[in-house]
């Protein structure tokens, strides 16, 4: 019961924060969640996020305080989340120290003298892990059971699991992004069967799923099915089966020649001229950071340093450079009206509409339009120091923290606000 209302109060809380129900006490300088009993003084979130609200006027305190009130209310239900996790850990525990009980039990009944009854009631005694991976447990627990041949729990599913696991342990870019979309899309289709059951039909609702997904070019779609084919190529040699079709030619995809697709500056003026909300968002800190969608899902108000925002391209992993874009003031007034909360799909399906209404590129071309621009218009360095790309090497990926020193950083400030200028913010 105790883990039902930890997980009922955690799922309330975030219902009651997206509603904006969080409000702020003038008088007292404090923040409240009502029906939650959560409230913080604004001393206190001083104290605990290590800032200094310089504001005296009450709204403008208000204001200034709002994005450190969320991180708080985020900060809340994290804990709640981990408190459920906790419970439902000592569940687990005690579940466990029942089956090892019960073999205990039946190994004294077979044979008293047994050392696995030693080395088990030992193991009854020491702290156990919420999730054990006690091999001995399941030898010990096959004794008392028949023997099963069915081999069907290997699983496509499986496989994709220690596929990227692996894959995880030697990815510094990309390589594991992608792998993931890949094979998680594969197992959407397939992941409930068994590695020698996977047929051609499969294949091809995979490869439908893919292409008619409108948020990939081609060249993306190509890789992502070059990504899942390689994972069954290896499954073939690993489990002595056979995917013949994955090489059948109806199953490749044409990506062209490469040429990017970029806004052109009167489609960026008229982006411009529309956006409003969210979309307008997403149009500045596309321009302004070159931010895809997956950054700005996982952008958080302490990312918003003065009029700077520091962060990392999410499809490089935590290797990624160390990135800071100053932010237009435009950027900045739209980033004062945001919430912070909105999801991949949401963010997805409000700029399709918007960009489809007035006929302009796809999101992610912002990014390749300004770095164009920069390079035509500034330098090369410039271009190259606003996507973010940084000398690499061994000595620089694992002992020096990879961002702009000064002197570059200062170009890239100057070459962003050049094309703030060119748009007339």
């Amino acid at each position: 019961m105790a883990d039902q209302k930890q997980g009922h109060g955690a799922k309330a809380m975030t219902e009651m924060r997206a509603k904006g129900t969080g409000s702020y006490d003038a008088k007292t300088k404090c923040w409240r969640l009502r029906g939650q009993g959560i409230h913080v003084t604004l001393k206190q979130l001083e104290l605990r996020y290590n800032v200094t609200f310089t504001q005296t006027e009450p709204n403008k305190l208000k204001k200034e305080s709002s994005p450190y009130w969320r991180r708080f209310l985020q900060d809340a239900e994290d804990a709640a989340v981990v408190a459920a996790k906790d419970v439902e850990a000592s569940q687990k525990s005690a579940s466990l120290r029942s089956r090892i009980s019960g073999m205990i039990d039946r190994l004294r009944q077979e044979n008293a003298a047994n050392p696995l009854v030693e080395h088990l009631t030992a193991l009854l005694s020491a702290p156990l892990p919420a999730i054990p991976d006690f091999g001995l447990l399941g030898t010990v627990e096959s004794c008392f059971q028949p023997p099963d041949d069915d081999l069907s729990r290997v699983t496509i599913a499986t496989e994709v699991k220690i596929t990227l696991a692996r894959i995880a342990e030697r990815a510094k870019n990309s390589a594991y992004y992608q792998a993931r979309q890949a094979l998680d899309m594969l197992s959407e289709v397939a992941g409930h069967l068994a590695p020698d059951m996977l047929r051609v039909d499969h294949w091809r609702a995979f490869f439908v799923k893919v292409t008619t997904n409108e948020n990939w070019n081609a060249r993306t779609q190509r890789n992502i099915v070059r990504n899942a084919k390689h994972f069954l190529m290896v499954l073939e040699q690993e489990r002595g089966v056979s995917y013949a079709f994955i090489r059948s030619k109806s199953f490749a995809i044409k990506a062209g020649d490469g040429q990017k697709i970029k806004y052109t500056e009167a489609e960026v003026r008229t982006a411009l001229e529309h956006a409003t909300g969210l979309d307008r968002l997403q149009l500045l800190l596309g321009l302004n950071a070159g931010m895809y969608v997956g950054d700005m899902v996982l952008l958080r108000p302490d990312m918003i340093q003065g009029d700077y925002v520091v962060w990392r391209r999410a499809k490089l992993g935590t290797t990624a450079p160390r990135l800071r874009h100053r932010l237009w003031a435009e950027t900045m007034k739209a980033l004062s009206a945001y919430t912070f909360d909105a999801t991949e799909h949401r963010l997805q399906q409000t700029f399709k509409r918007f960009r489809l209404l007035h006929l302009l590129p796809e999101h992610k071309a912002l990014r390749k339009s300004v770095t164009q621009l920069i390079k035509d218009r500034v330098g090369d360095d410039e271009s190259r120091y606003y996507r973010g790309e940084m000398k690499g090497g061994v000595h620089m990926e694992n002992y020096i923290e990879r961002r702009l020193g000064d002197v570059e950083q200062t170009q890239l400030d100057k070459a962003t606000d050049a094309i703030a200028t060119m748009f007339g913010m």
